[in-house]
Formats: structure tokens, sequence, C-alpha cells
């Protein structure tokens, strides 16, 4: 993310009280986004600060987290973020996956700008999220 699009969001979330759990038409969040494909640290982290801010919000389509996401994508740093926030719940269960995300690195150890990345592997015997820290 750019600067100016960190701007916007900081006015958009601070000054227009935009509401951050809200979801889009293809119905995922903001945190969700930030927690996707492309991963951004600085807006995650921005997100996960506001005040009434839904963790554990699933999308429209599997019923996935911000904490599936940034698993499945390997966004090691954002992981972490999110497993220290108080909210956040690891047995969130999928709507349509029969089978779990499990991030097998310990994460604890793994900074923003760490090389490391996040090993992602399904588990065909739960369908919980686990994360294993250790």
């Amino acid at each position: 993310m750019h600067n100016d699009d960190m701007a916007v969001l900081r006015q958009l979330v601070e000054v227009q009280r935009a509401d951050v759990n809200a979801l889009d038409d293809d119905g995922y969040g903001m945190l969700h986004v930030a927690s996707g494909d492309n991963g951004d640290f600085e807006y995650a982290t921005f997100l996960l600060g506001v005040p009434g801010i839904q963790v554990n919000l699933k999308d429209n389509s599997e019923g996935k987290t911000a904490l599936h996401y940034a698993c499945y994508n390997g966004h090691t740093a954002i992981v972490r973020e999110l497993l220290q926030h108080p909210a956040v719940d690891v047995s969130v269960k999928l709507r349509t996956m029969s089978a779990a995300l499990l991030c097998t690195r310990p994460v604890s150890t793994i900074g923003p700008k760490s090389s490391q990345s996040c090993s992602v592997t399904q588990a065909s015997t739960s369908t919980n999220l686990a994360v294993l820290t250790a």
C-alpha cells in the first residue's frame, strides 16, 4: 500500500467513520483484503487497532476469517498480529472446506521483514483453523 492509500484509509476510518466490518459486493471485509493474496502488514495492523474491528468476521463465500486468509497466503507477520488480538478465535470453522489450514512454522519467530515464510498445508482430520506457534 502506498502512503496515499494509507492516508485515504485513515480519512475513511478516523474522520468519516467508515464501517470497518462492512462487506463489499464480493463479500469481503477490509481485514480480509489486508490479509489476502497480496497482504499488507501496515493496512492490517491499522485495522486491528480500530475499536470495534471484528477479527473473526467471516467472508460470504466460505466463511473464512482474516486469520484464514493470512495463514493460507503465508503472511506470517499478519498472522502474528492477528494472534495477538484478544478477540481472535483460532477455532472458527469454514463452511465449504473440510480441511483446516495449518501454519506449521513458528510464527512467533518471524518478523514483518523476515525472508522466512509460513508453510501452509491442509489437514484432513480437522475442520478448524490451527496455528502452531511453538
